[in-house]
């Protein structure tokens, strides 16, 4: 028992290992076969002496030293690949050390190595640790050369003469690449390596300190940039890093002096496979160099993926900031802090330039041919967009400007559609111009189409971000909530196929956001809350705020909150915390969202005068007219609250409130002109309230009755309970033969079917409904007529 403690503590179980050791122990005596007891024997005193500091790896090595040399040397070589190498590999190795192969089975029989199918591996990482790490360090830089070199060379990464520059080398060595080289190996602790990148592993570990020629270390920088570009197009990101950072190590600390073009080309790499891999850090560092010291011309490429890094890391202040400076250096007349009349002129000057334009003129445009110079500020521009959006910067309609100009002058590119639908946009916005807008939401669906068509392609990040926009901003003037939603879902798939996350998870959370508010049966919008909410809370931080919104909205209309800390993992869901961290970092378009939602819980809460105060709160930020989904129902129930407090409380402010509550409902019915199946019962809701206000009581009655019918007919489940709601509450105020108990029923059905338990049965309550009575709800308005 003793002595197989000993034996498994020092070998781990290991087969090999046990073997050795008890070899061991019977050389030295310790272990010895007794006649008389018919078994082998031991001395307890000697075993006990065994110092558990001596490891398996002591043992193997000082087994594996009596090696003969030609033994130890493949051994040694075959360490320098790590725990694994295969078959195919070890044929090439043939021509660098005679007779590999058959060292190899030699090892097998020995226990030192195994084999599985093609694949050679030591029995114990241990023994292949004690081999490699039992080379003087000298010799282990030189074995790594050497094998290094022979595999490089073998691969036909250098032009078979001496280049002119590093360039000319990269470009004839990618050329002369063999057929070899696109074979696969199974090496060390990856699953694939090409050859390329084995040479260049090899070269890697000897280190640029082991090469004292500068040819020599130019060389091996050109071949780590030819891996990194292998392992870039392969989409194997870390790897490309990992072979360009150690291409610009070879280059040494005067990098940029050396080979400017090679150095400019290894960092463009790291910046590009750093932004792949969501490092940004890495982006900025490597991009920093750049900028430090190559002509601004030749940065702009890689200052359009910095511009990215900082909007993806929610650098949003940085990212307007350097954009900026970039479109000054570009000659652009970029002002330090616009002001509304700048914005405004530039509106002019652009619709001065783009309305002798119609959807045909402009896809002519998409025949000619764009310059990359002019492509490349496009994508600059492109590039902050997304930024200015998200912290509602007054550079926003100034970039959409200057984009659709420029595109205008020197040719249309695919990323001029996040312009163009921002354009669009910002026509409904500032001058309430909803056919322009609709203009500029057909001219992008129109250039992606010609590009799909034209290429074949699939869709691209800008056609996605494009599209979103418009659907969002645009389209919601003429669609309804429910059909924008199946669009912006469809287009969360595209996004998200093509590793587009933070897209995916605003297009995810937008669509699921416009199920709410367009009326979807809340019992399936709360089920899926979890898995998207969880989704959402892993990939993008600035969606899970909106989220956390959402939800609260939701839980307040049921009455059955989802477990909010559970579903988003790591994220404070509390309101009052989001406000919180908002107003420290001014993040006004949040602060918007919070204030209006807080506005919708009220209302449906039925606590108006914090509506009112909400509504107020959340009129103070320039987002709040931004054409959204948001804007619509804020303007919807700030009218109804205006009107109901109007009558409720009246005062000095009744005639304010009344003003208001006639804006929106004016406001309503400029939108109704849109589309009345999307705003017509809100709009002739809205007049009602309004009617009911001025005592115009023969009017008001049948707008109610004209907005329940038009919500019926567009099946608006959640606004046909509450227009028979109010109705049931102007009955109840009123000798005017409505059946206010069958209204109230009435909205207590929609409510239900909404699956608003907690609205329908605030509605129970307040009323003292009885629902086993039979009164009149069989509420006839079918036949009203609608009134102009």
């Amino acid at each position: 028992g003793d002595l197989a403690d000993v034996v498994y503590k020092k070998t781990s179980g290991h087969a090999y290992f046990i073997v050795e050791l008890l070899n061991s122990l019977l050389r030295d005596n310790i272990i010895a076969y007794s006649p008389r007891k018919y078994r082998y024997a031991w001395d307890q005193s000697r075993i006990d002496l065994i110092q558990t500091g001596e490891s398996v790896a002591e043992l193997i090595a000082s087994n594996l030293s009596s090696l003969p040399g030609e033994f130890l040397r493949v051994l040694r070589i075959l360490s320098c690949f790590g725990i694994q190498t295969d078959i195919p590999l070890l044929t090439i190795l043939e021509n660098f050390e005679d007779r590999i192969i058959s060292f190899v089975d030699e090892f097998i029989e020995r226990g030192i190595l195994d084999q599985a199918g093609p694949i050679i591996i030591f029995t114990h990482d241990l023994i292949q640790q004690e081999v490699y790490e039992g080379m003087p360090l000298d010799e282990r830089h030189l074995l790594h050369l050497q094998i290094g070199q022979f595999l490089g060379e073998l691969a036909s990464i250098d032009a078979s003469s001496e280049p002119e520059s590093a360039a000319d080398s990269i470009t004839i060595g990618m050329n002369q690449l063999q057929l070899l080289n696109d074979q696969t190996f199974f090496v060390g602790s990856k699953m694939t390596s090409s050859l390329i990148s084995i040479a260049c592993e090899q070269i890697d570990s000897a280190g640029p300190d082991a090469i004292v020629d500068n040819f020599q270390s130019l060389r091996f920088s050109e071949w780590n940039f030819i891996a990194g570009q292998k392992t870039y197009w392969q989409s194997d990101f870390r790897a490309a890093l990992y072979y360009y950072s150690k291409g610009i190590e070879f280059l040494g600390t005067e990098c940029w002096l050396n080979d400017l073009r090679l150095c400019l080309s290894l960092h463009e790499g790291a910046v590009f496979a750093s932004f792949a891999l969501g490092e940004a850090d890495h982006v900025l560092r490597y991009s920093e160099e750049v900028i430090r010291y190559v002509s601004f011309e030749d940065t702009l490429e890689v200052q359009q993926v910095l511009l990215k890094s900082l909007s993806q890391s929610g650098k949003h202040n940085e990212c307007i900031s350097r954009g900026v400076k970039i479109l000054r250096q570009l000659n652009f007349d970029m002002p330090i802090s616009p002001t509304m009349e700048v914005v405004m002129n530039s509106m002019a000057s652009t619709e001065n330039i783009a309305s002798p334009f119609g959807v045909d003129e402009i896809m002519n445009l998409c025949e000619k041919v764009v310059d990359e110079s002019a492509h490349g500020i496009v994508k600059i521009m492109d590039s902050f967009y997304i930024s200015c959006y998200a912290s509602a910067s007054a550079f926003l309609p100034l970039i959409s400007c200057e984009i659709v100009k420029y595109a205008l002058k020197h040719g249309i590119c695919q990323e001029s559609t996040v312009a163009f639908a921002s354009y669009g946009m910002f026509k409904i916005f500032f001058e309430g111009d909803y056919a322009a807008g609709k203009k500029w939401a057909d001219v992008v669906r129109a250039v992606t189409e010609k590009h799909q068509s034209s290429s074949k392609s699939n869709r691209q990040s800008f056609e996605i971000r494009a599209h979103i926009l418009l659907y969002i901003t645009i389209d919601i003037w003429f669609s309804s909530p429910r059909d924008v939603s199946q669009k912006l879902l469809n287009y969360h798939l595209s996004a998200a196929r093509m590793g587009q996350v933070d897209i995916a998870m605003i297009s995810l959370q937008m669509g699921w956001r416009y199920l709410l508010y367009g009326g979807e049966n809340l019992s399936i919008v709360s089920k899926s809350f979890e898995d998207r909410a969880k989704l959402i809370a892993k990939n993008s931080d600035y969606a899970t705020k909106y989220v956390a919104l959402d939800n609260a909205l939701i839980a307040e209309l049921t009455g059955q909150p989802v477990d909010q800390l559970s579903a988003i993992e790591g994220m404070l869901c509390n309101i009052e915390v989001l406000q919180a961290e908002a107003e420290i970092v001014n993040n006004t378009r949040l602060l918007h969202h919070i204030h209006a939602n807080n506005l919708f819980l009220a209302y449906w809460r039925g606590d108006y005068v914090a509506a009112e105060k909400s509504s107020h709160l959340a009129w103070k930020y320039p987002t709040a007219k931004m054409p959204t989904i948001v804007l619509i129902y804020h303007t919807f129930y700030g009218g109804l609250i205006a009107f109901q407090l109007f009558r409720k409380l009246g005062g000095v402010d009744g005639n304010k409130r009344l003003k208001q509550g006639r804006e929106m409902m004016v406001e309503m019915g400029r939108w109704a002109q849109n589309s009345m199946a999307v705003f017509g019962n809100k709009w002739l809701l809205l007049s009602a309230e309004h009617s009911a206000s001025i005592n115009e009581n023969d009017k008001c009655k049948k707008l109610y009755e004209a907005s329940i019918n038009v919500a019926q007919d567009h099946g608006n489940i959640h606004e046909l309970g509450l227009a028979y709601e109010l109705f049931g509450n102007y009955g109840a105020a009123h000798e005017c033969g409505v059946d206010a108990s069958a209204c109230f029923k009435k909205a207590y059905e929609c409510y239900i079917q909404w699956g608003a338990t907690a609205v329908a049965e605030r509605v129970l309550r307040n009323h003292n409904l009885d629902l086993h009575t039979g009164g009149k709800a069989e509420l006839q308005v079918r036949n009203s007529k609608r009134p102009r």
